[in-house]
């Protein structure tokens, strides 16, 4: 499977997502420009979201809020909505 990474640490501090680059170069509001990774790149302590209801539990949780989560590529706009342009707050 492939993923986006989502930085919410990073996306705290504005008003958009904020996901990693390719090649962990990094980060980017743009979905576009996001890395994909596959399961032997991504970290296996990261947490896979299917849902957005999964997310905002996640991001609503003060411990989680220097994580990362994996978000499938084939669930982003189920997660994300079709303009990837979601706030949580």
């Amino acid at each position: 499977m492939k993923y986006y990474i989502f930085s919410w640490k990073w996306s705290q501090k504005g008003d958009t997502l904020t996901f990693w680059n390719p090649n962990k170069a990094g980060y980017t509001a743009n979905l576009n420009n996001a890395g994909i990774y596959s399961e032997e790149e991504v970290c296996s302590q990261m947490v896979i979201v299917y849902s957005r209801e999964e997310l905002k539990k996640f991001t609503s949780d003060k411990k989680y809020e220097d994580w990362s989560f994996l978000i499938p590529v084939n669930h982003v706009e189920d997660i994300l909505g079709k303009t990837a342009r979601v706030i949580f707050r």
